[in-house]
């Protein structure tokens, strides 16, 4: 049997921080082992590094595994802010004022219309998982200014992406992916509203964190 030497360990740092001691053969090669526990730690950091890359982060004081009357609760406060959405809307569309603003003021009709298709979703969700929905809105900021109110809407739809963003997790959670799926669809349309209303204010639309 060919002896092989230990030169040395030497201790090298992962991307995952964990510190590892790692043999240094002499012979046809070149090899290391890592202990057991090492492997088992590095193997469930890595699959939670995963899942930090591909999935939102939650909201502060909300968790991702819920029940279904704490969705219902989650829904309704969603639903809220969709009525908060329909009231502003169909008031700015109205009272917006400036040749410059024009253009806006149309788009925020259709945009009425498409947060009552959203109120009609939720509301249908609420309703399979046993609950009712709700029927007061969020309050509805107003202003004489223009640009102050499509401010308030674009505030407004970063708030609700990001809602929306951490619910569709707590339903994957659950195994209730007919829900995720269609807060999917109602998501892509809050972000074409956030893509309209920083166009009419002149700017990119902004990066809010969760």
């Amino acid at each position: 049997m060919q002896k092989q030497t230990l030169l040395q360990h030497r201790e090298c740092n992962t991307t995952y921080g964990i510190v590892l001691r790692v043999p240094q053969w002499v012979g046809k090669g070149f090899k290391f082992f890592l202990q057991p526990s090492f492997r088992l730690r590095f193997q469930v950091l890595r699959r939670n590094s995963r899942k930090r890359r591909f999935m939102p982060t939650l909201l502060e004081n909300e968790k991702l595994e819920v029940t279904r009357d704490e969705m219902v609760d989650l829904l309704n406060d969603d639903l809220a802010r969709e009525y908060q959405a329909i009231i502003a809307y169909t008031v700015y569309s109205q009272v917006i004022k400036g040749a410059e603003f024009m253009q806006i003021a149309e788009e925020l009709k259709v945009h009425a219309a498409e947060e009552l298709e959203h109120a009609l979703k939720i509301s249908q969700q609420i309703d399979y998982f046993g609950g009712m929905p709700t029927t007061l809105p969020k309050p509805v900021k107003t202003s004489e200014d223009a640009r102050e109110m499509l401010q308030f809407d674009l505030e407004n739809e970063q708030e609700t992406v990001i809602n929306y963003r951490t619910r569709i997790r707590q339903a994957e959670a659950m195994g209730e992916f007919a829900l995720s799926e269609v807060l999917r669809e109602i998501i892509v349309q809050e972000q074409e509203h956030e893509i309209d209303l920083a166009s009419a204010l002149g700017i990119m639309v902004p990066e809010k964190h969760e």
